[in-house]
């Protein structure tokens, strides 16, 4: 089922071409209260979205261009990581599914088992060979070490 029709389907706000732009006078008067409610139970934007009838598509541009609409959001995904991390403490549960909740900590909180970090070590058309060949040379030279 495509996306249009299920907008339709539940009557939900969009975005979508040839409609007038939303902004946050279309939703519900106390949109801030459902979402921090469903915030305190663990939900997340997927949820909020549903709640107040709004296609995520509409929830990402109201982020982007909505200022109250943005802090609002950052705040309720504090409250939601503040319930998920107090879920945790149930450790000592023996129907508590570890697995899970770790995996959804790291899908939905951006946990990492290890920190990360990229380096780019492209070089661009502008770099001289030459140049790189020398200083390449002058280190192993410096070091000690055969460079080939």
């Amino acid at each position: 089922m495509s996306e249009k029709t299920l907008l339709a389907m539940y009557n939900f706000l969009s975005d979508g071409p040839g409609s007038k732009r939303k902004t946050l006078d279309d939703l519900p008067e106390d949109w801030q209260d459902i979402i921090f409610n469903l915030a305190k139970e663990g939900a997340g934007i997927t949820e909020w979205g549903v709640a107040l009838k709004v296609s995520k598509n509409l929830m990402y541009a109201f982020i982007e261009r909505e200022q109250e609409f943005r802090d609002t959001i950052k705040s309720a995904e504090e409250i939601c990581k503040s319930w998920w991390e107090k879920e945790g403490r149930g450790l000592d549960d023996k129907d508590f599914n570890h697995v899970l909740w770790y995996m959804n900590m790291k899908n939905r909180h951006n946990w990492a088992d290890k920190k990360e970090v990229k380096l780019d070590h492209s070089i661009d058309d502008k770099t001289d060979p030459a140049k790189t060949k020398r200083m390449a040379a002058q280190y192993f030279e410096e070091e000690g070490k055969d460079g080939e």
